[in-house]
């Protein structure tokens, strides 16, 4: 998702485009490699500093208590901290109690 953040920014996902609970995040659009490892960066540091991120891969990612935790000393939602610590360990197993479900109606 850290990509996908930065993306937004230039422009709104479609609804297809949205990453869902427990998969990779898809890519946004076809950038130059360059681009996409800027926005990677840019979206990782704006979210969780890169002074948390040897406290971050230290946390156990099947703990929610944990990650919750992390969050709220970060000041940022869950699903922030499980989406940054899936990027990073790329493993996209974890973290599905701590995303919110929205259902969509016209």
């Amino acid at each position: 998702m850290q990509a996908e953040t930065a993306g937004v920014l230039h422009r709104p996902p479609t609804f297809a485009e949205l990453p869902r609970p427990g998969q990779p995040p898809p890519v946004l659009d076809s950038g130059s490699s360059d681009e996409e490892t800027e926005a990677n960066k840019f979206a990782a540091d704006l979210l969780v500093s890169p002074a948390y991120r040897s406290e971050l891969i230290k946390l156990n990612s099947w703990n929610s208590r944990q990650v919750r935790a992390f969050a709220d000393r970060l000041g940022v939602a869950p699903a922030i901290v499980a989406c940054r610590l899936q990027f990073e360990l790329k493993d996209y197993r974890f973290g599905k109690d701590l995303f919110e479900k929205y259902e969509l109606v016209d």
